[in-house]
């Protein structure tokens, strides 16, 4: 590991170009073959490039990780040199946010998940110092990989080159912003609604900002627009509510006729009748001059109240009547009147 600081990577800027499996440069060629332990990626240098790969083999076998493409050997030939590295079997993330049929949610979550694997080498104490999407590369199961660390460098020896590292990821974002805000209707309407997104919540970010913090906006904008916690709860109470109701209305059955007249006496309050008030009757007793007239049953009288008004037996006697005491007890109201006659 004394090799590195020997190496100068800002000497070699000029010579460094963008680089993907399937292209080649001016000073390498990347090609794929079959080995013992699957698909490999094998690239070629000559005269200047060859430091380029060497540092990169050394980059590699000091990090390592999953983070990074795997580093398998190095041919230093007296011609040529040879990086072997493992194919990781998927496109890049430059040709995926290219391609027309990528959705958005796929886009963001990339996006996402590299910011992410930086976040892992600045971690690790490393610096890319060429990052581009040219520079990411995906797996067969979708994960990300950095490759062309032949211009990292360690944080400790130049703090600032990490902050190259978080402005080339608000530039990869903002790209894809760009294109899908210009080219969304065309593809998908989506994409332009999600870079809107992205757009809005990116605007107030600083020039380099945290990669954990653009991660977690970018994860944010991928997730699909939905009512709060609270407001939902409310609106499917509301909607299990109603089905319910709707669902107890239709199963329950109407009652027969039967069932209805067995409700309607049991509900009827029966008529009370009152019984009608017969005035009491008396008889009165037959006396000597009516029997001897021939009178054979006696004639009922009705019994009126008694009245306040009514006259005292001393006012209702004939003037001619005697007015003692025994004339009056002997006095018997006989027509009704209210007024005793002697008898």
């Amino acid at each position: 590991m004394d090799d590195l600081a020997t190496l100068e990577p800002d000497a070699l800027a000029d010579e460094l170009g963008p680089s993907t499996p399937t292209q080649r440069s001016r000073w390498s060629d990347i090609r794929r073959v079959h080995g013992d332990a699957g698909m490999l990626v094998v690239k070629h240098a000559r005269s200047d490039g060859r430091a380029g790969l060497r540092r990169e083999a050394e980059v590699l076998d000091a990090v390592g990780g999953s983070m990074l493409v795997r580093f398998v050997e190095l041919r230093d030939l007296p011609d040529t040199t040879e990086l072997v590295l493992r194919d990781t079997g998927g496109p890049s993330l430059a040709s995926m946010l290219r391609d027309p049929a990528t959705k958005p949610v796929d886009a963001l979550t990339h996006l996402a998940e590299t910011c992410e694997t930086v976040a892992r080498l600045h971690a690790a104490g490393w610096s890319h110092g060429r990052l581009g999407p040219d520079h990411v590369l995906m797996s067969a199961r979708g994960r990300i990989r950095l490759c062309s660390l032949r211009a990292a460098m360690p944080i400790d020896v130049d703090p600032t080159v990490a902050r190259d590292d978080r402005a080339a990821l608000l530039r990869m974002v903002d790209d894809w912003v760009a294109s899908a805000s210009t080219h969304g209707s065309a593809r998908r309407p989506a994409s332009r609604f999600a870079a809107g997104r992205v757009a809005r919540c990116t605007r107030r970010l600083a020039d380099a900002p945290d990669p954990i913090v653009l991660a977690r906006i970018l994860r944010r904008c991928s997730r699909p627009l939905g009512p709060r916690p609270r407001v939902a709860a409310a609106v499917a109470a509301i909607a299990a509510a109603t089905v319910g109701i709707s669902l107890l209305a239709v199963t329950r059955s109407p009652p027969s006729s039967a069932e209805r007249a067995t409700t309607a006496r049991a509900t009827t309050r029966p008529a009370t009748t009152r019984p009608a008030s017969t005035p009491s009757t008396t008889t009165r007793p037959t006396t000597a001059p009516e029997a001897s007239a021939g009178r054979s049953s006696p004639t009922p009288l009705t019994t009126a109240p008694p009245s306040n008004d009514a006259p005292s037996p001393a006012a209702c006697a004939d003037p001619g009547s005697p007015s003692d005491s025994a004339a009056l007890a002997a006095a018997v109201d006989v027509d009704g009147d209210g007024c005793a006659e002697v008898v």
